[in-house]
This record gives C-alpha cells, structure tokens and sequence, in this order.
C-alpha cells in the first residue's frame, strides 16, 4: 500500500502538465504585480506632475481638473467607443434569480434564497 502511495506522489510531482500550470499561474501572478506597480509608480508621477502645474495657483485646479475630464470623455467617446458604460451594470444581467447561476454556467451567483414561510 505504502508502495502505490509513493508511486503516486512521485507521478505527480515528476509529471510535466501540473508543473506547467503552475508556471501559468505564477506568472500571471508576476505579471499582475507588475502591472499593479507600474500603475502605482505611475500614479506618483502623475500626483507630481498635476502638483508643479498648479504650483503658480491652487486655484488653477478649479480649470484645469473639469478640463481633464472633458478632455477624457472625449478621447473615450472619439477612440473609445465601445468604453462607455462598461461596468458592474454589464455583469449583473446574465445572473438570473431563478437560475443562479451566471449565463456561461462557470460560477454561482450571490443571489440570496427567497425564505419559504
């Protein structure tokens, strides 16, 4: 018995395929990482950036803050055109109380049970 354990175990940790998932896994957990960083450093940068524009004036915020919003709604409307909107609104649809579970059928949606009286 002990034999046909150690044959199994040795199956697993040996074998390729469960090796290469964890690799998979791994570096997209790297990636994520990485990328939450960059957006972090980026944001300092920006900080930075938006406090040496307004160094002459604290009130030049009051124009330039609603001029950078105008600024990026219309570069999402003129280039982004299939932005707006996106968001949680888009994800609640496909789960549906009766079914609870999501539309492609991978997870279960939260939707609490209807108490019988």
């Amino acid at each position: 018995m002990f034999s046909r354990e150690l044959r199994r175990s040795r199956r697993l940790w040996l074998s390729l395929t469960p090796w290469k998932q964890r690799l998979l896994f791994w570096s997209g957990a790297v990636a994520v990482g990485a990328t939450a960083a960059f957006f972090a450093i980026g944001s300092e940068h920006a900080i930075d950036w938006f406090g040496r524009l307004i160094a002459p004036s604290p009130w030049l915020a009051l124009l330039v803050t609603p001029a950078g919003l105008a600024l990026t709604a219309y570069l999402t409307r003129r280039y982004f055109s299939g932005a707006q909107g996106s968001g949680i609104p888009q994800t609640i649809p496909p789960c549906t109380p009766t079914t609870r579970r999501c539309a492609s059928g991978c997870c279960r949606c939260a939707w609490p049970r209807a108490r019988s009286r």
